[in-house]
């Protein structure tokens, strides 16, 4: 078949690579920006025009994406059902042989 791009190693390299590079960023994005709002409080997402109820949701918001991160860094337990079998397991760490160097 000779539509569409045809693969090869290096692209499938390639790509793998930059997702676990965007993960890797992505991940400690949110952890950075969960700091800063947790400082913030509802108080302080207040004083920025928030909502006493918008500025709840902003932090139940970013509380949820930091438990992705947690899971992707090992200190948050993924997997199991019903609380049972859950275990930590670092992401980042399994996946920098993608990293390139970077």
């Amino acid at each position: 078949m000779s539509v569409g791009n045809q693969t090869s190693q290096g692209a499938v390299n390639n790509a793998l690579t930059q997702l676990a590079l965007s993960m890797r960023e992505l991940m400690a994005d949110v952890a950075q920006q969960q700091a800063y709002l947790t400082k913030l409080g509802t108080t302080g997402l207040q004083g920025l025009g928030f909502t006493s109820g918008d500025a709840t949701t902003v932090l139940d918001d970013i509380n949820h994406m930091a438990t992705i991160a947690g899971c992707y860094k090992g200190t948050v337990q993924q997997g199991g059902t019903g609380g049972t079998g859950a275990i930590l397991f670092n992401f980042e760490d399994f996946l920098t042989h993608l990293w390139g160097g970077s």
